[in-house]
């Protein structure tokens, strides 16, 4: 089996993969913009074939190895977006990875945490397509010290339902294939752009119900906002203190909000003013 050795960055720390050749163009299509030319030292991450299974292999600084998932390729990959994004906050530990969408208007940057199904990746690809630059549909990275949100440049990834909803269809590609239940789709393709690092803004924790007639935004309390932010606060691990103190002070100045909404189309107008009026 013929092996493609890629690497990333992020903040000036590169990150490698080694994987089944076949696998190199989807890979390179899922981080088309922080790609940079491999080394020639050992890979932090693996992707190994064995029969019908590919699996996900982290590799530790010893030469250690711990198998993170086993699967069918698009499980894989899916994994592999974590795994990626954690690897590059623990390979620079003053950027905290978020679990949120992102996009910046002219005031800062829309932060919107949330779980699975509330909705992140449809508001971001959105906002997106009415102008706003992008950080991320499903994770952002944090400076610790300043707050200032960087993004995280992997594609933007929509179901089939939020394709629909957003009348979207992507152009076909090496993800097609691997991942036929979902659609990827570039800031380019989108008329925007990624986003620089910004500060904080606004942050708004939508929550999609498809029984909801036009939105509603309900103020949050600061203790409330941070509560609910340290729940999407992803790796590298620090401290309570610290992570409250981090949290703190990159929403000081920040609107916050809930987000009931039931079309897309109805809450762009409403996040977008939070950040550009």
């Amino acid at each position: 089996m013929t092996v493609a050795r890629l690497a990333w960055s992020c903040g000036g720390e590169a990150i490698q993969i080694a994987a089944p050749a076949a696998l190199e163009p989807a890979l390179a299509a899922l981080f088309p913009d922080d790609r940079v030319a491999p080394s020639t030292g050992a890979p932090h991450l693996e992707v190994r074939e064995v029969g019908a299974v590919h699996r996900l292999i982290e590799v530790g600084p010893d030469g250690s190895t711990r198998t993170r998932v086993g699967g069918a390729p698009g499980a894989v990959l899916a994994a592999l977006e974590l795994a990626l994004a954690e690897r590059l906050a623990l390979s620079r530990p003053v950027l905290r990875t978020l679990h949120a969408g992102g996009v910046v208007g002219a005031r800062g940057a829309l932060l919107l945490p949330g779980d699975g199904g509330s909705g992140k990746s449809t508001l971001t690809v959105a906002l997106a397509r009415a102008g706003l630059r992008v950080l991320g549909d499903d994770a952002v990275l944090l400076h610790a010290e300043s707050g200032v949100v960087h993004p995280f440049r992997r594609l933007l990834k929509l179901l089939p339902a939020s394709c629909r909803a957003l009348a979207l269809e992507a152009a076909p590609g090496p993800l097609t294939d691997l991942w036929p239940d979902a659609s990827f789709f570039h800031p380019g393709a989108l008329g925007t752009t990624w986003a620089d690092p910004a500060p904080v803004a606004a942050v708004v924790f939508p929550r999609w119900d498809p029984a909801a007639r036009g939105v509603a935004l309900r103020p949050l309390a600061g203790g409330e906002v941070i509560k609910r932010l340290l729940a999407q606060l992803l790796l590298p691990p620090g401290g309570g203190a610290a992570d409250f103190d981090l949290l703190a002070r990159a929403v000081a100045d920040a609107r916050t909000g809930e987000l009931r909404y039931g079309s897309a189309a109805d809450a762009v107008p409403v996040l977008r003013a939070l950040v550009e009026g």
